[in-house]
């Protein structure tokens, strides 16, 4: 089979969970049927270009803006993270984690487009949230 999508795909690759794919596009992240290549719904309205972690029936997606949480139950959104903070947003590079233990969720981020502190060889930083 073969899909398209309304928008670009993203090219940090993709999720696989209970026989189905989940794409990260500009438009959202899809659900697709791995077997039959239908996509089955949509998860967000922004941009996606992280592979999501899915743990039990929860889905956890980012965008330019957020960290998003959704129950793949009745696709509703469970909770929302901000990245932005004094009106920029960190920016996401590689991927997300997820600690099944313990719950939490690491996401990697790195500058805004400017560096808060340029000083980055000695000690500084360069996205704080």
């Amino acid at each position: 089979w073969s899909i398209e999508f309304e928008s670009n795909i993203a090219k940090r690759g993709l999720s696989y969970f209970n026989k189905n794919l989940y794409v990260p596009t500009e438009a959202g992240l899809y659900e697709v049927n791995a077997a039959s290549g239908k996509k089955i719904r949509k998860f967000g309205a922004g941009t996606s270009y992280l592979p999501p972690v899915i743990f039990n029936d929860t889905l956890i997606t980012a965008n330019f803006t957020s960290i998003e949480a959704w129950s793949l139950k009745d696709n509703k959104k469970i909770w929302e993270k901000s990245l932005i903070k004094d009106e920029v947003a960190a920016r996401l590079w590689s991927g997300l984690s997820f600690d099944e233990k313990n719950k939490i969720i690491y996401v990697v981020t790195s500058n805004s487009g400017y560096l808060e502190d340029a000083n980055i060889k000695d000690g500084g930083y360069s996205s704080n949230l």
